[in-house]
């Protein structure tokens, strides 16, 4: 039992994110608590991916697309193909720094994201799922919004959501053998069998006793969990760090 361990979700920093339930070191590009960009809040934040901004030309709503130098973060509008640029989104000291072109580290709050001001893109095992899959969807599809406005989680050999039951499942984290343990007491290696199907038999004792650590900070094998909202099946995939 870790009982000194500590652990950070989102739940727990006050913001509701239902697909992302692992301790927040496991976001990718997670900078911890900053003033947000576009909003001006402090909040928990992360490297600032696609934007959302209106168009002034048609009003139209167009993703502004990160660049390497932030005087070039402007995009077409796919409407009327007027420029947007990301500067009209930002507050003002942001901004001001963009206009200047001034190295500018922008960072977004988990807060905008789930508001919808702001989009990650996700590979997951179904395709690539970004902002521009969410246009126009139905009532059923609603869970692609919600992927979106859900932080990707930092893998070693690249991120790849898993599914069940036709929808994305909850992010859990990378997990040790201690969390294989408390999952199912008395049988965590069992448990490990049961859920890692990309390691073949010949080798699973193995990567359970040398591979997996005792926590995920000491496991060169990264093992990362989901469950799935309606059956609360487990799965995996998995690299080594």
């Amino acid at each position: 039992m870790r009982c000194c361990t500590i652990v950070t979700t989102f739940a727990e920093t006050g913001v509701s994110v239902p697909l992302f339930q692992a301790d927040t070191k496991f976001v990718e590009g997670f900078e911890g608590t900053h003033k947000c960009v576009l909003c001006g809040q402090v909040g928990s934040c992360i490297r600032l991916d696609d934007v959302l901004a209106s168009c002034p030309g048609c009003g139209a709503q167009v993703r502004v697309r990160p660049r390497r130098r932030v005087t070039d973060r402007k995009d077409l509008c796919h409407r009327c193909h007027a420029l947007v640029d990301l500067r009209g989104v930002l507050v003002a000291e942001a901004a001001d720094a963009v206009r200047l072109g001034l190295p500018t580290h922008l960072r977004g709050c988990v807060q905008c994201l789930r508001a919808g001001r702001w989009a990650q893109t996700h590979v997951t095992e179904t395709g690539v799922i970004g902002w521009e899959s969410t246009a126009g969807v139905d009532a059923t599809a609603e869970w692609r919004t919600d992927l979106v406005h859900t932080p990707r989680y930092a893998t070693f050999q690249g991120e790849r959501w898993l599914f069940c039951h036709g929808l994305p499942m909850v992010y859990l984290g990378e997990w040790g053998r201690l969390d294989f343990d408390a999952a199912r007491p008395g049988a965590g290696y069992e448990l490990f069998v049961e859920v890692v199907r990309d390691i073949g038999p010949a080798d699973i004792e193995d990567a359970w006793e040398s591979g997996l650590g005792r926590t995920s900070d000491d496991s060169e094998l990264k093992v990362y969990l989901f469950r799935c909202r309606q059956c609360a099946r487990l799965r995996t995939h998995s690299d080594c760090g």
